[in-house]
């Protein structure tokens, strides 16, 4: 099965076509959203801004830790059960919706990968998925292997992974600002 990555596009002049939200200090982050369960019993939306309001509001905005969407964009992928919606503030133009995948298959030894030496042992780059790797899902996420440092703490690879059909799907709402590339093709 083709397995694709989820990226964020950049335009011709190299800055991402996503506009960027953040808090005050440009150091938002959640560390929730790096693993797989489920936030919305606990979420509170917090309140953020865009880091250059003068290049304007995007449908998709980005942070280095998070993805966001508007509710147009949001209502076309609520039909993925994996993918949680979860609300923030942004400045002067309202909610807008932190895509959160609960999805996350383990990181097998099957998996190629780079990891970081011992102690530790965190994958940071993951360059192919086994033969034969079935998704569970058409979005999801690779967990840290067990044995890593993060993956002790259940955390999650920041790269959003999707199938065809998930990779259609955010192409379809998602363009010009998040694309898909193929990372595995099984024959």
């Amino acid at each position: 099965m083709t397995v694709f990555e989820i990226y964020r596009s950049s335009l011709p002049d190299g800055a991402f076509a996503a506009a960027w939200f953040d808090d005050e200090q440009a150091l938002w982050e959640d560390d929730r959203l790096d693993k797989a369960p489920s936030l919305a019993t606990e979420w509170s939306a917090p309140a953020l801004r865009l880091l250059r309001p003068e290049r304007g509001v995007t449908d998709v905005l980005h942070n280095p830790n998070a993805l966001a969407v508007s509710a147009r964009v949001g209502e076309e992928l609520r039909r993925f059960p994996e993918i949680e919606l979860l609300p923030i503030a942004i400045d002067g133009h309202g909610t807008f919706f932190v895509m959160h995948v609960t999805t996350a298959v383990e990181a097998s030894a099957d998996f190629r990968v780079q990891r970081v030496p011992v102690p530790g042992g965190n994958i940071v780059v993951l360059e192919e998925f086994p033969e034969g790797f079935v998704p569970p899902a058409a979005f999801f996420r690779v967990r840290q292997p067990r044995d890593s440092a993060a993956g002790a703490g259940g955390y999650c690879l920041s790269t959003i992974y999707a199938t065809e059909a998930g990779a259609r799907a955010i192409e379809a709402a998602c363009s010009p600002y998040l694309s898909a590339r193929v990372v595995r093709r099984d024959p």
